[in-house]
C-alpha cells in the first residue's frame, strides 16, 4: 500500500470565505506539498491567519514561497503554539 496526495480542484466555500474574512486564526501546515497547495490555492488570503509548520522543512518551503517568513512556525525549532482555531463571534 503506498501514500497519494492529490490537490483539490477548488477549495470549499465556507473555508475561502473564513480566511479571506480572517476568521480562521491559525492553520497547521503538514508537509511541503500542503504548503505549495496553500500557497496556490489561498494566496494572500493566508496572510491574516498565523501559519504553524510541522517541522523546519515545511517552514522552508512557506518562507521560500513568501508567504509566511515572519508568520511560520515550527513546533520542532521553538515553543510557539499550533493548531486550527477560528474566531468566535459572540
Amino acid at each position: 500500500m503506498g501514500y497519494e496526495s492529490r490537490d483539490v480542484a477548488t477549495p470549499d466555500p465556507e473555508t475561502a470565505d473564513a480566511l479571506r474574512d480572517g476568521r480562521v486564526d491559525w492553520v497547521t501546515v503538514t508537509s511541503s506539498a500542503i504548503a505549495r497547495s496553500l500557497i496556490a490555492m489561498f494566496g494572500q488570503d493566508l496572510a491574516r491567519a498565523q501559519l504553524a509548520a510541522i517541522s523546519p522543512l515545511t517552514a522552508g518551503v512557506l518562507e521560500r514561497q513568501g508567504s509566511a517568513s515572519r508568520r511560520s512556525r515550527s513546533p520542532l525549532s521553538d515553543a510557539e503554539p499550533c493548531g486550527i482555531s477560528k474566531k468566535v463571534e459572540s
